[in-house]
């Protein structure tokens, strides 16, 4: 059984794209062809131009794309501030024998690596946390460090799996101003997978709908809420936009 068929699918610089569509519908197994984790058996990956279908995953995250996973993804005995370093190594990179003999590049690289992280969990309103070890973060505060690990990377697409899986809904409004924001201020390209829908209609350009690994609708988000066909594969004939449904 193929996990995804005849599937042909771009996202804009700038956009914020959404994929929607039944669990097991393909969704992640397409995050992880992107991300070098699978080779695909046929097909290809082109970004900015270039061909990525066989560069491994590091090599991939070098060229600007980054990933906050569906389950959390950190290094859990690590500090908020180490993890938010740690991201950013793909982007400033020491030398082993400068790092090793502590010289003066080597400590301007560490010290604007750790600039950046301090700048970014500013701007995520998480800088009381910088010295909090991860792992006694609550989940929604979890989640909210994957996006600054992701955006600590300087990424240019960004590719988020159920960012707002498991969060309240205070948690999901936080979440949601700040994914605005990372894209707005750095101009990060996005594609996202989530199941709340009123999320997901609010923050997207576009919307694209798999089922059974084919792509059966794609278009502005008002578009993909009348389609018929995917009210019936997915969202329901009570679905009336707002993460909700209608009573029978």
């Amino acid at each position: 059984m193929q996990a995804l068929s005849r599937l042909n699918l771009s996202v804009n610089t700038g956009e914020i794209v959404s994929l929607i569509g039944p669990n097991g519908s393909g969704k992640t197994t397409l995050f992880n062809i992107i991300t070098g984790v699978y080779p695909p058996t046929a097909g290809e990956v082109i970004y900015n131009g270039e061909n990525i279908t066989h560069r491994k995953t590091h090599e991939i995250i070098s060229r600007g794309i980054s990933r906050v996973f569906q389950l959390t993804s950190l290094f859990s005995d690590d500090t908020v501030l180490e993890n938010v370093i740690a991201g950013s190594y793909s982007k400033i990179k020491l030398n082993s024998l400068e790092d090793f003999l502590n010289t003066r590049s080597a400590q301007r690289k560490r010290k604007a690596r750790e600039e950046r992280a301090l700048e970014i969990l500013r701007m995520l309103n998480m800088l009381h946390l910088k010295d909090k070890v991860a792992s006694s973060l609550p989940y929604g505060s979890q989640r909210l460090l994957e996006l600054a690990i992701s955006e600590s990377a300087k990424s240019k697409l960004m590719l988020l799996d159920e960012p707002l899986c498991g969060m309240n809904p205070s948690e999901k409004i936080e979440t949601i101003k700040l994914i605005r924001q990372i894209h707005k201020q750095d101009k990060v390209t996005m594609l996202l997978v989530e199941h709340d829908m009123k999320s997901v209609m609010d923050l997207s350009d576009r919307v694209i709908v798999l089922n059974f690994g084919e792509k059966i609708a794609e278009g502005k988000p008002d578009e993909v809420r009348g389609n018929k066909r995917v009210i019936e594969v997915y969202l329901g004939e009570g679905f009336v936009g707002d993460g909700k449904r209608n009573a029978p």
